[in-house]
């Protein structure tokens, strides 16, 4: 890859009130693959902050879980569709008039869902504000820091002529979305809830990022969790981000091995294994990125 002289970093930190609140949603919704949102602890501190708020959203999604889990690769899509829209009524379109849909899964799944995601919104609206606003320095601080770590995986992003860009997310409870837009690498990512939550956002967002260029040496079309693609995606984006965090920031690998349970690099690379020939392709794509930072 011929790699641009006027590159110069500048990593872009956003929020979306709009994903936020179908995530919100979701983390009420038990999914039975790595996509699962759901989340009690979450879900208590939001009755407590419904007091006052009359709908009660557990009954109405709980209808839809086995619907939605049957025929997930369908309808995965409302993960990601709220990256691409301006507003809630943009996004009740857009899911409206997917063409991927069936009648079935517009009438028993997106009909009900976009009034979950409506009548939510009128207490989620003003929650997220209050949080957002609340949090101003707190969110700064945070950014600050983000982009001074991303600062030291910079060859990553300038290998492929990209900018990271990074939703921080205040409702996505558990892994983060990677998602395209172009001149970018994306994802949303949980905001930390402190500073001792912070190594866990960076990790996640290294993993989010990565999966831009590990998933492209699987040479398919579309990876599903309906086979082993999904899993060798997962490993080959742990994998490279293992490799290039010993390279570039060795000082978060015990976090990196606490995120996957792990204590020693010898167990953990046990634990993620590829075969030899993707191996070797994925040590040929780090061994070219890490060789920007010697341009």
């Amino acid at each position: 890859m011929k790699l641009s002289s006027t590159y110069v970093f500048n990593p872009e930190i956003s929020y979306l009130w709009g994903a936020d609140l179908v995530f919100h949603v979701l983390a009420y919704m038990k999914v039975n693959n790595a996509s699962n949102l759901y989340d009690e602890a979450y879900i208590e501190r939001m009755a407590i902050e419904k007091t006052s708020f009359e709908y009660d959203i557990i009954p109405h999604i709980e209808r839809l879980q086995a619907y939605y889990n049957q025929n997930f690769e369908r309808l995965a899509i409302v993960n990601f569709m709220p990256f691409y829209v301006g507003s809630l009524q943009d996004l009740k379109n857009a899911l409206s008039n997917y063409q991927n849909f069936t009648s079935e899964d517009k009438e028993r799944f997106i009909n009900p869902f976009l009034e979950i995601l409506e009548s939510e919104s009128v207490f989620y609206y003003d929650y997220w504000d209050r949080f957002h606003s609340g949090n101003a320095a707190y969110r700064l601080s945070v950014e600050n820091r983000l982009k001074a770590e991303l600062m030291k995986f910079s060859c990553i992003y300038k290998y492929h002529n990209v900018q990271p860009f990074v939703i921080l997310s205040y409702s996505i409870t558990q892994n983060g979305r990677g998602f395209n837009r172009g001149g970018y690498i994306s994802g949303a990512i949980p905001f930390p809830k402190n500073d001792d939550d912070f190594g866990y956002t960076l990790i996640m967002t290294l993993h989010e990022h990565t999966h831009y260029f590990t998933s492209a040496l699987l040479n398919r079309t579309h990876i599903t969790m309906e086979d082993d693609s999904f899993d060798l995606s997962e490993s080959l984006a742990i994998l490279a981000d293992y490799y290039l965090i010993k390279e570039l920031n060795e000082t978060l690998m015990p976090d990196y091995l606490k995120v996957f349970g792990f204590d020693a690099e010898e167990d953990f690379l046990k634990s993620f294994v590829i075969n030899d020939n993707l191996h070797s392709e994925l040590m040929r794509k780090i061994e070219d990125i890490l060789s920007v930072n010697k341009i």
